[in-house]
């Protein structure tokens, strides 16, 4: 595992002279702003009642400039002329309607009041929420570690895709997600002019409405480390910390990464041959890591591309690493970076996300074993293979908003084996007289993941009565009904099999989208722990018919 420490300076903050701030008043609560004509919903359904400043929303791509609430114009930060910000370009200029993003919320021209100068993006392809934040001079510059929390009031799924490993809609999501700046600043702290962080939203078919905050807070951290194949570069970082139990000392985040920062880590993955399958890119940019099949090895990856292998979609992806942060996260002295409180309902932005786990996978097993040889030096015992995953149920929808965009979508699933992933007595035969066996294999695909291979079982032969049968040698029955078989190699107390399960599902949605005739493609994945279970209709239609209902 490798470790690179950024250290990074606890500055002190720059602000007017005329006014002294203590370092206790970081931790000083602050309230989010609330709505009261304050916010913008350029996506309402009722146009007939949208202000000229809504329906001027609409065509944000065309904007030259942004009136903010103190009065001072901007340019945008999609603009081409000089933007004052330090985001990546190809993260700042990737909002094109054409590409599936909508402005769904904004606090300027006409709107907002000062310091409150919020432009809210949703991806209708992907179901990235991307925000961006204006800072003025006039404020206060925090170079410590930004951290952006993002909090829902009610309960939701939207968050099901923001940990480790994805949730599904019958589970409720962590409500809160803590998001740094995407920043070429290495500092990672709230620069001048502009700030962007996003996230992606899974698709929730029972939310209705509810509030959604974003509250500015700092970290004053000694220091960043990244664990995991990166280089000491950190552009492109997105920190995303699910875990809200611990705000102070070591706090552990996922590591993703965004726009062109995100494509050149995975080619020199795969050219350092960390993808043991895989030694080069069949294309360039999305493109090449789709149909290499690098996405889906990933833990979760967001990308579009054309018909011309142009990327249409920046990249966002999960690495195989994580990012530590030691420090204390408290909240911005009220007057700094303004909070906001908006309600997110399909009336005021449509509905967001792209798409979802309708429940949490089942992978099903076969209820037979094959025989393979005898268990030598155990006279009695002898070595059968799991047949291994005979069906599955994956229940995956859509956002029904998305369809009128889309030409034609699918869902692919694929099963791995990932050793960072590990279930005992998945089986639920959780006696302490069982033993729990592996699916080991030798075929590494990258990291911690590994193809499926099948289980060696031990079995010892009884008759009905539970006396030892003599040695069948290679005549011992071919097959055997695994879940009441007694296991081998010891004399005693009957035990039956169970599974240490290591098994992840990656499921993938490709969209063919069409927007005013602009055609893309764009794929996404999420990587689920599954449950395991017995296939039930052969459990029961094979019962009675092998050993050990059988003597032979």
């Amino acid at each position: 595992m490798i470790k690179k420490l950024i250290g990074i300076a606890l500055l002190t903050f720059v602000i007017s002279a005329c006014r002294n701030v203590e370092d206790s008043l970081l931790e000083t609560p602050v309230n989010p702003i609330q709505e009261s004509r304050l916010i913008a919903y350029p996506k309402k359904s009722d146009l007939g009642n949208m202000t000229r400043s809504e329906t001027v929303g609409l065509d944000w791509e065309n904007w030259e400039t942004v009136a903010l609430a103190s009065g001072v114009l901007v340019a945008p930060p999609w603009a081409n002329n000089p933007v004052a910000s330090d985001i990546p370009e190809e993260i700042r200029k990737d909002i094109k309607a054409t590409d599936g993003w909508d402005l769904i919320v904004h606090t300027v021209n006409g709107y907002g009041e000062q310091g409150l100068n919020y432009l809210i993006f949703h991806n209708k392809f992907t179901g990235i929420l991307k925000v961006f934040y204006y800072l003025e001079q006039s404020g206060a510059q925090l170079q410590n570690t930004a951290i952006w929390k993002i909090h829902f009031e009610s309960p939701q799924s939207l968050l099901a895709f923001a940990s480790d490993y994805a949730g599904d809609a019958t589970k409720d999501s962590p409500s809160d997600l803590y998001l740094g700046n995407i920043t070429n600043n290495s500092a990672k702290g709230y620069s001048i002019g502009w700030n962007c962080f996003q996230f992606e939203l899974a698709y929730d078919p029972d939310f209705i409405t509810g509030s959604l905050q974003f509250i500015p807070e700092s970290m004053t951290t000694a220091d960043i480390t990244l664990e995991g194949n990166f280089e000491s570069e950190t552009n492109g970082l997105i920190i995303s910390i699910t875990n809200s139990n611990s705000l102070s000392g070591t706090i552990e985040g996922v590591a993703k990464m965004g726009g062109n920062a995100a494509e050149k880590w995975v080619t020199k993955q795969v050219t350092s041959g960390a993808f043991k399958k895989i030694s080069s890119l069949v294309a360039g940019g999305v493109k090449g890591i789709v149909k290499s099949g690098v996405s889906k090895l990933l833990g979760s990856f967001i990308g579009g591309f054309n018909s011309a292998k142009e990327t249409t979609q920046q990249v966002q992806l999960k690495t195989n690493g994580t990012v530590k942060l030691k420090g204390n996260i408290t909240s911005i002295q009220s007057g700094m970076i303004a909070p906001i409180s908006f309600y997110i309902s399909k009336e005021n932005v449509g509905t967001l996300g792209v798409w979802g786990a309708v429940k949490k996978p089942v992978i099903y097993l076969s209820p037979l074993a094959i025989y393979e040889e005898e268990d030598k030096p155990y006279e009695f015992s002898y070595i059968y293979q799991l047949e291994g995953l005979e069906s599955y149920d994956i229940q995956t929808i859509v956002n029904p908003e998305l369809l009128p965009y889309v030409t034609d979508y699918k869902f692919h699933y694929d099963i791995y084996q990932d050793n960072d992933v590990s279930i005992g007595h998945a089986l639920g035969n959780d006696s302490g007289d069982n033993f729990c066996f592996e699916m080991s294999s030798l075929y590494n695909l990258y990291e911690d993941i590994y193809s499926i291979t099948s289980c060696r079982v031990p079995i010892m032969y009884k008759n009905l009565f539970g006396d030892l049968l003599p040695p069948y040698g290679t005549l011992a029955p071919y097959k055997i009904y695994l879940p009441d078989a007694p296991l081998g190699e010891t004399v005693g107390p009957k035990r039956t099999f169970d599974l240490t399960s290591h098994f992840i599902v990656v499921v993938t949605l490709t969209l063919e989208t069409n927007i005013n005739g602009v055609q893309n493609t764009v794929v996404s994945n999420q990587t689920f722990i599954p449950d395991v279970k017995w296939n039930p209709i052969s459990l029961e239609s094979l019962k009675g018919k092998y050993y050990p209902h059988v003597d032979k």
